[in-house]
């Protein structure tokens, strides 16, 4: 496999295992009728690890993100999960990872999410022959209706004037392996909320802005990040010499990701090496080439698309609606469109239901609400004075959950 250039922002390798004392602290703060945590982990990082969670039926499984919010503090870096439990309470959409609960305390967050044991994006491309000269007879309509899938949940996402600033391999997950089975865009500890009011202290992970529906911070990929996101002063190109960016930086990483399916590897990844400088060097300065791959690996028309996602100048660099007109994807269209509509028909939305065990609840049970603003006698004209219910509702309010 090939290996992963990450840029480390906020993010540090730094990998554990809960020992007695944390775990216990866990499952102490899961206070959840619902699921029971188990030691099993899928995965770690700095402050927080991916725990299996299981439901009163044994197969019911779910994974449950525990975010060590101590940690986080010290890292200044607390409003990167506040600004993903954000996100997460805002999306629903079948291309996209959907949170079903969400309990914050003091010192823990847990995100509760479908489990997805299919793995993601790298292993099922790396594992598939998705790409080189063995690759299968329909390898690339697979990965036209990967992509295809991708664009929907970055469309749905900027229509909602969310920049996802991290879409790789690693963070799509494969929820049907199948052959044109259902995927799902993940991870949104990088993304960002255009429309959220932001601090400007909350350290290099966080989303500054300079002017409005702009950001100007360097997160997520090295291998993935557009040229308008990486530091413009080594950069002799014309086009890139501003420090702010916007949301055309998902569709360089969307080319990128094709990239990868396509060929095995990131367009501007430096063979042997691990080098951050240098693949930033090679995709702010050096032109994309495609000379040394046969034809055969690399369709006129998966070309042309890559080369117009992956225009340095982002005020020329293809659209999403474009995107979806180009012949590389247009042409499965009927079909695509066919399969999406059986994902949806079979697509049950999360209700996502956020309790913050600590302090004020904002979210609370539907019923109470009914019961708070429900008159005796109900008007005849079936419509209710708010100032006269605003008691009940404040008290509703202050009520613990």
């Amino acid at each position: 496999m090939i290996k992963r250039v990450c840029l480390i922002t906020f993010k540090q390798e730094l990998r554990f295992s809960p020992d007695e004392e944390r775990f216990k602290c866990y499952l102490m703060d899961f206070a959840n009728r619902d699921w029971h945590l188990t030691r099993r982990i899928l995965g770690s990082g700095s402050f927080a690890s991916v725990f299996l969670a299981r439901g009163k039926v044994p197969t019911d499984q779910v994974a449950c993100k525990v975010v060590d919010l101590v940690h986080s503090r010290k890292l200044q870096a607390q409003e990167v999960w506040m600004r993903e439990v954000e996100i997460l309470r805002r999306v629903s959409h079948p291309n996209i990872t959907q949170a079903r609960q969400i309990l914050l305390t003091k010192e823990h967050a847990f995100i509760v999410t479908d489990l997805i044991s299919a793995g993601d994006l790298f292993s099922y491309v790396h594992s598939r022959l998705l790409y080189g000269p063995h690759r299968i007879a329909d390898a690339e309509r697979q990965i036209a209706w990967i992509t295809w899938q991708v664009l929907k949940s970055v469309e749905y996402l900027h229509r909602r004037n969310i920049v996802h600033r991290d879409i790789k391999l690693e963070n799509v997950l494969v929820a049907d392996p199948r052959p044109y089975g259902r995927v799902l865009l993940a991870d949104f500890g990088m993304a960002c909320d255009l429309t959220m009011k932001q601090s400007s202290s909350a350290g290099i992970a966080h989303a500054t802005y300079s002017t409005p529906n702009r950001m100007n911070s360097r997160v997520g990929t090295a291998a993935y990040q557009a040229p308008e996101m990486l530091c413009s002063r080594i950069s002799t190109h014309k086009h890139i010499q501003g420090h702010d960016y916007g949301p055309e930086v998902d569709l360089w990483s969307l080319g990128c990701l094709i990239h990868e399916m396509v060929l095995g590897y990131s367009p501007f990844t430096i063979a042997k090496t691990d080098n951050v400088d240098e693949i930033t060097r090679k995709t702010m300065n050096e032109d994309l080439s495609f000379e040394n791959v046969p034809v055969q690996q690399l369709t006129t028309s998966v070309r042309d698309l890559l080369l117009c996602l992956l225009e340095r100048n982002p005020k020329s660099r293809m659209t999403i609606r474009s995107a979806y007109v180009h012949p590389w994807l247009s042409q499965h269209n009927d079909v695509f469109v066919t399969l999406h509509k059986k994902i949806f028909a079979d697509w049950v939305p999360a209700i996502t239901v956020v309790k913050d065990l600590d302090s004020i609840p904002e979210l609370v049970p539907a019923c109470d609400i009914t019961k708070a603003i429900r008159d005796q006698q109900p008007p005849e004209n079936g419509l209710v004075k708010v100032q006269k219910k605003r008691p009940r509702l404040i008290d509703l309010y202050h009520t613990d959950v």
